[in-house]
């Protein structure tokens, strides 16, 4: 248990906090205003908003849903946060609240029905018919209109995005102006391995319990993450690639992997040394000594040689670089800014085996990064003095 104390400090008075002045506390975290004149914050799922000068707490929204990731958006006259995922902005001035995109990791609906069209019944029907192509004319009409409808009514929210199936929503990250939004798409398939046993012989049962721990590095297996560029204003989607990246395709471990097959080889060649020595000390030793004339025993062949020593690496089992295995190093999404005016993006990437980290650019204009920061690490990448921070 712990508890949280305010210091007053022109008194110097220390006093504990009540349970029920917990909700109005400041938070360590959150996101400043440009002007600082305030900060947004998330506690237990809702966000509060703080003025600075005057120091006031103001709750912005109340419910069972979770409401993360504050920020403002340019003019600082609107926040955005996330809830479920979708994106949500608020008027700090008339309290309205807009839904400025709503994702969806399924296949498109009309992606589906154009699918089911394509299929034989339903085209050997419409050939068939001509009132079910009239139907059909007159249903793909109103859907297009009502499309028109919605675009043009301010009032109405924006159509929701479909991602596809296959991997799930991550970080969603809209820029301060609301025209671009990235999204990271993770894998389900990925996994973080099996996890280990650890025994605890105090346990309330009397019996030796057993505890989950964390899984042995490299065990999972890890797939990249995708990153899309969705452009709010004409609705295009782009998916940015990370094979430009430098020195993705270069296995981090090769010299390891070399060192230690030309380690086996050697040893190889020395165990093979070892037993063609033992050979030749057994064969001078003389093995039987009844008579001289027994010409069978004295003499010994010179194309009797020992058998060459098994090795106890084979060769083909050695642990050779891949580079179908080096181009897909999976790589994950770590950060995502923007710039204050919504015009420029930058992203954080690691590599799953801990050995590279990327900062890029994101190219809006032509949907794709440029890289300007690589470090590497054979053993394991440092955070301190890689990583960018934004408050």
């Amino acid at each position: 248990m712990s508890d949280w104390f305010q210091i007053d400090l022109q008194g110097n008075i220390l006093r504990r906090v009540e349970d029920s002045d917990l909700g109005m506390m400041d938070s360590p975290t959150g996101q400043y205003s440009r002007d600082r004149k305030s900060k947004i914050y998330e506690r237990s799922g809702d966000l509060f908003l703080k003025n600075l000068e005057t120091g006031k707490i103001r709750q912005l929204t109340r419910t069972t849903a979770r409401e993360s990731a504050p920020q403002f958006m340019t003019g600082d006259n609107r926040i955005m946060f996330r809830r479920g995922d979708s994106l949500l902005a608020r008027n700090l001035r008339s309290d309205l609240e807009e839904e400025l995109i709503d994702l969806n990791a399924s296949e498109d609906p009309e992606v589906e029905r154009r699918k089911a069209e394509n299929e034989y019944l339903p085209k050997q029907q419409l050939d068939l018919f001509e009132v079910l192509r009239q139907r059909r004319a007159d249903s793909e009409e109103r859907r297009k209109a009502a499309e028109q409808a919605r675009a043009a009514d301010k009032t109405r929210t924006p159509a929701t995005w479909y991602l596809g199936t296959g991997r799930e929503i991550g970080q969603i990250s809209l820029s301060p102006n609301g025209r671009w939004c990235l999204v990271v798409l993770e894998s389900k398939q990925q996994t973080r391995g099996k996890s280990d046993k650890m025994p605890e012989f105090v346990d309330e049962s009397g019996y030796v319990g057993i505890r989950e721990v964390r899984p042995l590095v490299g065990t999972g297996k890890a797939i990249s993450d995708q990153l899309l560029l969705l452009d709010l204003k004409t609705r295009e989607k782009h998916e940015l690639d990370f094979a430009g990246l430098p020195m993705i395709d270069s296995d981090p471990l090769a010299e390891v992997k070399a060192l230690a097959k030309q380690w086996r080889k050697n040893r190889s060649n020395e165990e093979a040394a070892q037993q063609n020595g033992s050979a030749e000390q057994s064969d001078a030793s003389p093995k039987s000594a009844n008579t001289e004339g027994d010409q069978g025993g004295a003499e010994k062949n010179e194309n009797d040689q020992p058998a060459p020593p098994e090795s106890s690496q084979d060769e083909s089992n050695v642990t050779k670089p891949n580079k179908k295995d080096e181009a897909d190093r999976a790589i994950q999404v770590a950060q995502v800014r923007w710039s204050d005016n919504g015009k420029h993006a930058v992203v954080e990437l690691l590599s799953s085996d801990n050995k590279d980290r990327w900062i890029s650019a994101v190219d809006v204009k032509h949907a794709k990064l440029d890289c300007f920061m690589h470090r590497r690490d054979t053993a394991w990448i440092n955070y301190n003095g890689c990583r960018f921070v934004s408050t």
